[in-house]
């Protein structure tokens, strides 16, 4: 964006070898490659491949080859079948590199070359295998590339390396082609040998090596564009946290919120401690927070470091204050547990998690306290957007087992090592309980150190077997070296073991013999669950429940105990009785869900679905009230854990099947985010939910729960997709099923017309919308209770905004002042102000705006009213784009430059969906465009910015020729326009 200060980094890139204005010598490039191919390939394959014209005729193309080729050792069928989701990879690869160029390319030799090469993989027998590695290891580059390509406004920096990468893959795909070619002609139909699997892998990996280089030039490209677009958004943020003004004194100090007790057995480490003081120690000169990342392998001992590195600071720090953040959602919560229950702070609402991660980071810019925060187990630099302290003092820790993430905004890295032999001996010792220290025992401890390779997590597991049994170590090393060792087993795709030894395969095997059944079935449950917080009540069902016979552990206090025992015993899992909550370690879980069976793996699942469904308020539940979220929030990580593993195990060769219960906890889950989903798992869960019901048995199948899924898909297309029509068929569909059914249902009939009005309202058709909107309303005046009265009051708001749309600009007053008075009596702030912002929008479409500048003042005052940072809210967000808009009809341009940046900020804040995003930005453009000669440049980036966000969108939402106002408006539902 405009203003910012550039670097040498921004500068190489702009260089003339990555920016080219025209795209000649991109067209001519790819050009010269198509022309290659046409002059090297026989013609009956030149003929074949351009039959394949693009992904729909490949698909097919590749349907016949599954039915060509049956199940068997050289083309198993399974192998195929992974090619599928790779291929979306490399759709939307080729969808972007065709949208940026200006001139019109032609794509379909990629997907003709591509199914050759298959083809011929399958002719050429043992090597299928190979091939589909390759594939899928391309297609893991281009997901990465796609995800960085939606950060770039303008697409010019990233062309030519897109260009070479297209052009490569085509050339790689050539280049294959002849080889099989070449090879059989020369061995026969059968000539797979080691010499030629060397000769393909180098074609490949001299590919993949350009690849992986343009790659990471535009991985660069992109982290230097989101940082500065995060900039913005801290410089926003820092400047309404300063608006509010609660002082140091509001908070409740001193405050430690840390995860677990202090481990007692914590062991050795001294120097890392020592380095970590030293980098974290405050510097009166240096005006700013200090910051360190630890990064290693899972395992490795992180988290242990930087927990007793916190209780070591206790006593000399003011705030010690830790956050779980390997996702979003664990983040937020993180930052709710330290407002609520830490610190305190005034306003600090369980509900609210985004509001509350700004109350910690606004304490944490203006307090004059000695503090330290700790990141555990950080995945990506995205976490730290908008929660990372813009400071003049403090300390960050973060741990995380990616070194990439120990870099700006973090100062330092340093890196976790197993422990050194001789010290890896001494951890062993100090694990064991009651042992004399013979020079015997600590010859033997240092050759178990060897063998363990000095690795923390194997010392833990292998310790708490030996003191279960009182075993002497020399007997232990008998047991251990009579295992197999396991050097090139074949680990599942997506399974994070990159850099461990067969060491660990050993550990496993001990570990896992020494449990008993139900130990083993408590941890096939645990591994499907978010490891870091596993509340305790999980495994403690209400009384009745139907779980399966290995499960029935759960039912009894002693058999639950017993096989917890065991679990922590082994140090396999951890039970924190202060906050009762379970953890385990990721590799744990992962080793788990590796060893057992189908049949095993699919109890686990089924049961740690029951346990939650068991325990998570139904959606029933038509209002969710703050009791009901303050029970509820606790289990979302768990729902996100357990959505999240069976919609990934559906591309592996043996997923997970759906049940009814598995439909019901994602529709119930999916009910009770929909109006409060900061974290965006609301299309993670329903999407999933809907994919799992329809693969269900056809005599499986309930209406009412089909009913309860097409509504949630109904309010999913209105609010995060913008797909309308959409919206309005699933509505009608939900229905439909509902009526069939013929049982009381009367408020869930309402909602069904209230969406479908919207859905109807959004397209333009008012009048039919209207006649939904009276329907509603009949139900709902039939009952004078405060549930009827809240959703009257959203139907009268409904109501007016389709008056307005009509220009009955009486009639929707009318409407605007019912439902003023309604929310009065239930003393809603949001619904309160979600009102003056739409009265704002009736008297600027009416033409009066002073009238409308008095109802987004009014919104203002009552959201800032509210407590908290309720003024940065995601409905604050609203009210800033409508205060802005307001400011453009008075010809304010400040005002309404400062308030739709504004918006922008917050909409990035709550993830809102990209259409929203999109116009809050066209918003901007046209306040810098209110003086354009001081704001050409400004409006320019943000128009470019608009078209961005629009293009994120799928495909035929809308057409990026048309920049109008209107279109934009299209973007997003009538409630919120």
């Amino acid at each position: 964006m405009a203003g910012y200060l550039r670097n040498d980094e921004d500068a190489a890139y702009d260089s003339p070898c990555f920016n080219i204005e025209s795209d000649e010598i991109y067209v001519e490039s790819w050009k010269a490659a198509l022309t290659e191919c046409d002059k090297k390939l026989e013609p009956i394959d030149r003929e074949r491949a351009l039959e394949v014209n693009d992904i729909d005729d490949f698909r097919k193309e590749l349907n016949r080859l599954l039915d060509e080729y049956p199940d068997d050792a050289d083309a198993p069928r399974h192998v195929i079948l992974l090619l599928y989701p790779t291929l979306d990879h490399f759709e939307k690869f080729t969808q972007s590199f065709v949208r940026m160029m200006s001139q019109k390319v032609e794509t379909s030799m990629l997907w003709g070359l591509l199914y050759l090469v298959i083809k011929l993989s399958l002719e050429s027998r043992g090597t299928i295998e190979r091939i589909t590695r390759m594939l899928e290891q391309i297609g893991h580059k281009l997901r990465r590339l796609n995800e960085c390509s939606s950060a770039f406004s303008d697409t010019s920096k990233i062309k030519g390396d897109t260009v070479e990468i297209n052009r490569e893959i085509v050339i790689l795909w050539l280049n294959i082609i002849m080889f099989f070619r070449t090879q059989s002609q020369s061995m026969g139909r059968n000539w797979v040998q080691e010499t030629s699997k060397i000769k393909l892998s180098a074609l490949y990996d001299e590919a993949m090596s350009t690849i992986g280089d343009a790659v990471g030039r535009i991985e660069k490209a992109a982290e230097l564009t989101e940082r500065q677009a995060r900039m913005i958004d801290v410089e926003m943020f820092s400047k309404m946290l300063s608006l509010n003004p609660e002082k140091d004194r509001s908070a409740q100090i001193p405050c430690c919120v840390l995860p677990v007790a202090r481990n007692r057995r914590f062991f050795g480490r001294e120097k890392i401690l020592a380095d970590i003081d030293d980098q974290l120690q405050i510097r009166n000169k240096s005006g700013s927070i200090r910051s360190l990342a630890i990064h290693g392998l899972g395992g490795v001992g992180k988290t242990q470091i930087a927990l007793e590195y916190a209780y070591r600071k206790q006593a000399e720090l003011d705030a010690v204050l830790w956050v779980p953040a390997e996702n979003i959602l664990a983040l937020q919560q993180g930052f709710t547990k330290i407002a609520v229950d830490g610190l305190r702070l005034p306003n600090a609402n369980p509900q609210s998690h985004q509001e509350n991660m700004l109350l910690v980071v606004a304490w944490l810019q203006k307090t004059s306290a000695k503090w330290l925060l700790v990141f555990d187990n950080v995945e990506s630099h995205q976490i730290f957007e908008n929660c990372w302290p813009a400071a003049d003092h403090g300390a960050i820790l973060v741990t995380t087992r990616r070194h990439m993430v120990a870099s700006q905004p973090i100062d330092q890295g340093l890196e976790i090592i197993d422990f050194t032999i001789e010290d890896g001996a001494k951890f062993i010792l100090h694990l064991l309980q009651k042992r004399q220290g013979t020079p015997e025992e600590q010859t033997a401890a240092t050759d178990l150190s060897e063998l363990l390779h000095g690795y923390a997590l194997a010392i833990s597991q292998m310790t708490a077997y030996m003191n279960a049994r009182t075993m002497p170590i020399k007997t232990f090393l008998s047991v251990y070296k009579k295992y197999p060792k396991r050097m090139h087993r074949e680990r599942k795709e997506g399974w994070k073991y990159i850099g461990y030894n067969y060491a660990l395969d050993t550990v496993w095997d001990i570990s896992f013999d020494a449990l008993d059944q139900p130990a083993l079935a408590c941890l096939w449950v645990l591994s499907f669950y978010a490891p870091d917080s596993i509340p305790t009540a999980l495994l403690e069902p209400t009384e009745g429940l139907a779980l399966a016979p290995r499960l029935d552990f759960c039912k009894d206090d002693l058999s639950r105990w017993d096989a917890i025992e065991q679990l922590t015993d082994h140090a396999l899992v951890k039970h924190d009785t202060s906050s009762q909550r379970f953890s385990l370690h990721r590799l744990v879980q992962a080793e788990c869900l590796y060893r057992i069976s189908t049949i095993e793996r699919q109890e686990g699942f089924d049961g740690a679905v029951k346990l939650l469904l068991d325990k998570f308020p139904g959606r029933g539940n038509l209002v969710i009230m703050d009791s009901l979220w303050e029970e509820g929030a606790k289990y979302l990580q768990q729902i996100a854990a357990v959505a999240t593993n069976w919609k990934e195990s559906q591309d592996k060769p043996e997923p997970l099947k759906p049940t009814v219960d598995f439909c019901n906890l994602m529709a119930d889950c999916a009910w009770f985010v929909h109006d409060n989903d900061a974290a965006g798992i609301l299309s993670l869960v329903i999407g999933t939910g809907c994919k799992a019901y329809y693969k269900l048995p056809e005599d499986s199948k309930q209406p009412i729960l089909e009913a309860d899924l097409l509504l949630l898909l109904c309010i999913r297309d209105l609010r995060a997709e913008g797909d309308f029509k959409s919206a309005e068929t699933k509505g009608k569909q939900s229905l439909a099923i509902r009526e069939e059914l013929k049982i009381q249902q009367d408020l869930q009939i309402t909602n069904c017309y209230n969406y479908i009005a919207i859905a109807l309202d959004s397209m333009g058709v008012h009048e039919e919308a209207k006649k939904w909107l009276e329907k509603s309303r009949e139900i709902l005046v039939a009952v004078d209770d405060e549930l009827h009265v809240r959703l009257l009051s959203q139907n009268n708001l409904n109501y007016s905004r389709n008056l307005f749309s009509v220009e009955d600009f009486a009639g929707s007053k009318e409407k605007l002042d019912q439902a003023l008075v309604q929310a009065t009596g239930f003393k809603s702030w949001y619904s309160l102000a979600f009102i003056h912002q739409t009265y704002a929008d009736l008297y600027l479409r009416w033409g009066k705006s002073d009238e409308a500048n008095k109802n987004v003042q009014l919104a203002r005052t009552i959201l800032e009213g509210s407590g908290g940072y309720a003024s940065i809210s995601w409905i604050s967000g609203i009210v800033s784009y409508r205060t802005s808009s307001v400011a453009m009809a008075q010809s304010n341009v400040d005002i309404a430059i400062e308030e739709a940046k504004k918006a922008g900020a917050i909409a990035r804040l709550y993830n809102m969906p990209p259409g929203m995003r999109a116009r809050f930005v066209h918003l901007l453009m046209k306040a810098y465009l209110m003086e354009p000669g001081k704001y050409k440049g400004e409006a320019e980036e943000a128009r470019q910015e608009a078209q961005r966000l629009r293009k994120l969108l799928p495909p035929g939402r809308t057409d990026l020729k048309d920049e109008s106002d209107k279109a934009f408006d299209m973007l997003v539902d009538i409630s919120v326009r």
